[in-house]
Order: C-alpha cells, then structure tokens, then sequence
C-alpha cells in the first residue's frame, strides 16, 4: 500500500508506506524511518534484536526521530515495516 495511486498498489488516504522484509537467521540489516522520521515495525514471524531489545512474533515497535536503528534476526523472521506521516 502506498498514498500514490499504483497499479496492484492498495491505495490509503493517509502518508503511509509499507514494506515487507524476510531476514533469515543472523543476518544484520540497518532502517531509517522516512519523511517525519516516524514508523512501526511489526515482527509477524520469528524473533529479532533491534537496539539490544528482543522482539518476537506479534511484537511491534514504535520508531521515532529518524534514527537508524541496526536490526539482527535471532531466527528467521517477517517484518513489516510502517513510514508513518
């Protein structure tokens, strides 16, 4: 989903971007919230470190101030990933 109309794209009416991010076990990725600087990120599968705390599946967290942040799998996981306006 996105605020621009895009083909095979759910359209909301509000400044949101998702994105969908698979990590297998042990891999290192690093996240930037965009625009405001604000985002939610939601752990659907598997258990991940992000800033020395574990989060696991159902787990959400709420980013703010456009830091980037370091995100390590434990195990194989599914993220989805939220810019906020």
């Amino acid at each position: 989903f996105s605020p621009d109309k895009q083909e095979g794209i759910l359209q909301l009416n509000s400044a949101v971007d998702g994105y969908y991010c698979p990590l297998k076990k042990g891999k290192k990725i690093h996240f930037q919230p965009q625009r405001s600087g604000n985002a939610w990120l939601q752990i659907a599968e598997g258990e991940i470190i992000i800033q020395n705390a574990t989060l696991k599946n159902g787990d959400g967290i709420a980013i703010s101030e456009g830091k980037e942040l370091e995100i390590t799998a434990i195990q194989d996981a599914k993220l989805l990933a939220f810019n906020l306006n």
